[in-house]
């Protein structure tokens, strides 16, 4: 079992729900990238409401259940393999931002080791 304790980086990918590559949803290609590049794990979340540099509002109402909501894609790992990950994703995004940051893991495990 890997050990992620300590201080690592968080790598935060937000894209539009929206977004394809290869007529595939491109948060979805990004989260196969990590997995077989064996990230410790990686989390998506969508937003409900956010814009980006085209100052274009995403947002989900009653009225206009968008499709395209801002999504973004969470991963927590060391510092080499966020290196190491980033210009493989950058390679499929088009339009998107990533950001870096130092974050201090508390708790990393496993909850049933036979699996």
């Amino acid at each position: 079992m890997r050990i992620l304790e300590g201080d690592q980086i968080i790598m935060r990918i937000f894209v539009n729900e929206g977004d394809k590559i290869h007529g595939k949803t491109l948060y979805h290609e990004i989260v196969e990238v990590l997995r077989k590049e064996k990230a410790a794990g990686a989390t998506v979340v969508r937003a409900i409401t956010g814009f980006g540099a085209d100052t274009k509002l995403h947002t989900a109402s009653l009225l206009a259940l968008s499709k395209d909501l801002p999504i973004i894609i969470e991963v927590i790992d060391t510092e080499a393999k966020i290196s190491s990950m980033r210009p493989k994703v950058e390679e499929i995004m088009g339009d998107g931002v990533i950001t870096l940051e130092k974050v201090h893991v508390a708790r990393y495990k496993k909850t049933n080791p036979k699996d």
